[in-house]
């Protein structure tokens, strides 16, 4: 794990809001890798990294969209998560890129089987988010909420966490 940056520094003013702590901490990371790819879900946590990257130059962001279709050709998504990730995108003035995976019955538990998910403590959510992750990779840093920008606190001294790459992504998060 790397510190990059801790805050409130001494002899800040208690008014500085929460937005201006989190640019400070995105800022910190964007210098630190390139070409950010912020995994965006219809969840608060991967809300506030979006937020705090929307103003960093380069920085791309992506909703994963699961989709699953039937033997029938019905198909099945989470319109409520897309809808939360499309409102705030657009109440933030985010451009969202919206990324399907497609699953059938057969392709999902292959697929669920392949990422041991029935052995690890890892959520669907990241199971979900890891193909187009390892994807990614090569046209920039992927960054998620999920135990990649990390908050803790000590009275009134905060720390970001910000993991390095390579830790568990390839292998399909421990």
């Amino acid at each position: 794990d790397l510190v990059v940056d801790q805050y409130p520094p001494e002899n800040t003013p208690p008014d500085m809001s929460m937005h201006f702590y989190l640019y400070k901490q995105a800022k910190a990371i964007a210098a630190e890798v390139e070409n950010p790819i912020v995994f965006v879900s219809g969840g608060i946590d991967s809300q506030a990294v979006a937020k705090a990257f929307k103003n960093i130059p380069g920085t791309r962001f992506i909703f994963i969209c699961p989709i699953f279709r039937e033997e029938n050709g019905t198909e099945h998504i989470c319109k409520e998560e897309l809808f939360y990730a499309k409102s705030f995108a657009k109440q933030n003035g985010i451009e969202l890129e919206i990324v399907q995976e497609i699953y059938t019955q057969d392709s999902l538990r292959d697929f669920l089987e392949e990422r041991n998910f029935w052995h690890t403590g890892t959520g669907a959510g990241t199971i979900f988010q890891l193909p187009v992750i390892e994807r990614e990779r090569n046209n920039g840093y992927p960054i998620t909420a999920d135990g990649h920008f990390i908050f803790t606190r000590e009275g009134r001294k905060c720390s970001g966490i910000f993991k390095k790459p390579g830790l568990t992504l390839s292998e399909g998060i421990k």
